[in-house]
């Protein structure tokens, strides 16, 4: 311990303090610290990769959900209802060791408490929201108070009491109603930290106590906590993810690391790079009460966004982010994995993410599969992938005798029809836009398509179906994160010559126009939220 812990080796957090962890588990951790940072760090996890893997085969289309916990166990669920408990250190077995069969809809956030008991209990919320008093998208939970991203009517950052079921919406200043998106929260002490598209905002729990006790059982705009203060962003910089970290110590050049600090990981889609950022006390302001400055970013990855580029289909921050797990689409699914050295920030530019890469393994027989969920354990490199078709692989860099099972043959998978990308939506339109011949009417051509439509159906059946995962109601909910319903009432298409390099729609939600503009030979969109008063004739 005396050769790690100074190191600033990551180390899982389940295993603080110390002295309650087990002498056998204490060894391990310690001998897989000492391997992660010599091997992994180091870009040596050469040999024959092939005995790192194992996979566990579920009913095909069945998994709705995965996490990883404590290194070791697997928590799936299957078919928004089953949840099965694995344990990935024992022998090659078909059968999980425990499972629960109560749930009734499709786990889309969790949280790990410990009991006074000292045991694990695991909190779930369900996208069905009607199942969580109206509330889904747990992003935290802190003895009796929780926040939730998602409600049938609102899309930010919703606070609610366990105890009596009252809600109260955590109202941004620096977002409009319906972009107010939370695409991270955290419990921090005194104080609610919500980290939103264009800024991070501030609320003070008590103050957010107090609006639960008058507060009634739905989330209402006349039930509302306003921040203490709000930080934006520089420029047109967006975070699309937000991942709260454990203190990142290979930042040698932190702009704080005293008590108090909040560390980030924020995936932003400026150039598509990832950041640390630290949230900091100011205690130069203390007669203005609890304020807070943000860091700079400290840039940690470029990650490219060009189409002949190996696409990211999943990606995972470990606890401190000095490491980190890609899936990439490059005809087969392949697993990467990155490591991010000490002292990276004093680099004068920004490294590429394929210079960070210190193993690739592809996928077997994924070329028609689909990546769904992903698992990871920085301390220990274990990381897990479900698929599609059923499969989970699981991958242990310094498995000692091989986890995979040459006795117990995987089962040949028949892929007539692709996997569906998301169970909760009946209907599949392949993409999310309609510049893909896919999408037209049978026997359409494409001199007879208009510069500009109003009939949707007649040019592109489907694309207001509100049931069809790719249709707009789709994009609109899971992709823009804005919640109600969602209509294209009109549609620019390409001419022939310039299909399919980009496309436009106008949108209805709820009253409020949208204008999405698409270049889809490079995977970008652009959103405009016109202003209350626009009408539709006008645009």
């Amino acid at each position: 311990m005396t050769n790690i812990i100074p190191k600033g080796l990551p180390w899982p957090s389940y295993a603080w303090p110390l002295s309650e962890v087990p002498f056998i588990t204490l060894e391990q951790l310690c001998i897989r610290a000492v391997q992660m940072e010599t091997k992994w760090d180091a870009g040596r996890l050469g040999g024959d990769s092939s005995k790192f893997f194992r996979c566990i085969q579920r009913p095909w289309n069945s998994i709705t959900w995965m996490t990883m916990l404590r290194s070791r166990w697997l928590l799936v669920q299957l078919n928004a209802g089953r949840l099965e408990l694995w344990d990935i250190e024992s022998p090659f077995t078909s059968y999980p060791v425990s499972y629960f069969d109560g749930l009734e809809g499709m786990v889309d956030g969790y949280k790990l408490l410990k009991s006074l008991e000292e045991s694990l209990n695991v909190v779930v919320s369900l996208g069905l929201v009607e199942t969580v008093a109206g509330c889904s998208g747990l992003l935290d939970i802190d003895k009796d108070l929780a926040l939730f991203s998602r409600s049938p009517s609102t899309g930010g950052a919703i606070a609610q009491c366990q105890t009596s079921a009252a809600m109260a919406i955590l109202q941004s200043e620096s977002e409009e109603p319906k972009l107010e998106y939370a695409v991270g929260a955290k419990v921090a002490g005194n104080v609610v930290v919500v980290v939103r598209r264009t800024a991070i905002e501030l609320y003070y729990v008590d103050e957010i106590q107090r609006a639960l006790k008058s507060a009634g059982q739905t989330p209402s705009r006349s039930n509302q906590v306003l921040p203490i203060q709000s930080i934006p962003f520089l420029g047109d910089e967006h975070a699309v993810r937000a991942t709260f970290l454990s203190r990142p110590l290979h930042c040698t050049n932190l702009h704080y690391h005293g008590a108090g600090a909040i560390y980030l990981g924020i995936d932003r889609d400026k150039e598509s790079t990832r950041t640390i950022r630290v949230l900091y006390p100011d205690i130069s302001v203390r007669e203005a009460g609890h304020r807070f400055m943000l860091s700079p970013p400290i840039e940690v990855l470029e990650i490219s966004t060009s189409v002949d580029r190996d696409f990211t289909v999943l990606c995972m921050w470990g606890e401190t982010g000095r490491r980190m797990v890609h899936v990439g689409d490059v005809g087969d699914l392949c697993v990467t994995g990155l490591s991010i050295p000490v002292g990276f920030e004093t680099q004068q530019s920004v490294v590429p993410v394929e210079e960070r890469e210190v193993f690739s393994w592809r996928i077997p027989d994924s070329r028609r599969d689909l990546a769904r969920y992903f698992a990871f354990d920085e301390a220990t490199g274990v990381c897990a992938v479900a698929l599609g078709s059923g499969r989970i692989w699981i991958v242990d860099p310094f498995s000692v005798t091989g986890i995979r099972d040459e006795d117990v043959p995987l089962k040949k998978i028949e892929f007539r029809d692709p996997p569906d990308p998301n169970p909760s939506w009946r209907f599949i339109q392949r993409k999310p836009w309609a510049g893909e011949p896919g999408h037209r009417s049978a026997g359409l051509r494409d001199a007879l398509l208009p510069l500009m439509a109003t009939k949707i159906y007649r040019w592109f059946p489907g694309r207001n179906n509100p049931e069809a995962y790719g249709g707009v109601k789709w994009f609109v909910n899971e992709v823009l994160h804005i919640p109600g319903p969602a209509t294209v009432l009109l549609v620019g298409t390409p001419l022939p010559y310039g299909y399919p390099l980009d496309s436009f729609e106008i949108v209805d939600v709820g009253g409020r126009f949208l204008g999405v503009y698409r270049f889809d030979d490079f995977a970008v969109y652009y959103i405009k939220l016109f202003n209350a008063d626009i009408t539709f004739d006008a645009v």
